[in-house]
């Protein structure tokens, strides 16, 4: 699909990068900055009100950094609009994207009931769906997560192996890490947990 908003500048001026900790979790590197760039992206929202395909992915934007500083019922309102957005302007692959974002919410939430039926809608979509099988890396490695959250750290492992095969064939050194390091980080869990009794 065209991207309508294309002539749009969504690069934030302010510092949103971020590592990642031992659950997984994303931590701002500069919180202060990542707090000043979803108020930025707060008003670009309000100033292109009438572009709805650019509000669907500003909104998009806000709602995963509002995750990340932990704002998470501005996050879920952030990401809803975004869904309704994208439904709007008939973007299937950003409806995707952003429903996806909207499954992390819930899983930071602890809303385990929703998002783990989200994830796995979202992969069966991949799945299916060619338009949207460049994505499907992106939904196993969040359906991972959503898994190691709960503890269930070998379908969390299954998930991560898909999606490492998955982002070995697009090459992509970053994303690549982001996998290996969920893997290692699964791995030491799993190493960790006490040895089960033997049956007498």
């Amino acid at each position: 699909m065209v991207d309508h908003a294309s002539a749009i500048d969504f690069s934030i001026p302010y510092n949103v990068h971020y590592d990642f900790d031992r659950d997984l979790r994303e931590l701002p590197i500069d919180r202060a900055a990542m707090e000043r760039g979803v108020a930025w992206l707060g008003r670009q929202i309000t100033n292109l009100g009438g572009d709805l395909h650019a509000v669907a992915r500003l909104s998009g934007m806000h709602g995963v950094y509002s995750r990340i500083l932990g704002h998470l019922e501005q996050a879920e309102a952030s990401l809803r609009s975004a869904v309704d957005l994208s439904r709007s302007v008939l973007d299937t692959r950003l409806v995707f994207i952003n429903e996806l974002r909207l499954a992390h919410v819930h899983q930071w939430q602890g809303r385990f009931d929703l998002s783990t039926p989200m994830f796995e809608e979202l992969l069966l979509r991949a799945e299916k769906d060619r338009h949207l099988g460049l994505l499907l890396d992106f939904a196993m490695q969040h359906a991972g997560k959503n898994a190691f959250d709960q503890g269930k750290y070998a379908e969390a492992l299954s998930h991560f192996a898909g999606a490492l095969a998955l982002r070995r064939l697009k090459n992509d050194a970053r994303l690549l890490q982001s996998t290996e390091t969920a893997i290692a980080v699964t791995r030491s869990r799993i190493e960790a947990l006490p040895a089960t009794p033997r049956a007498a």
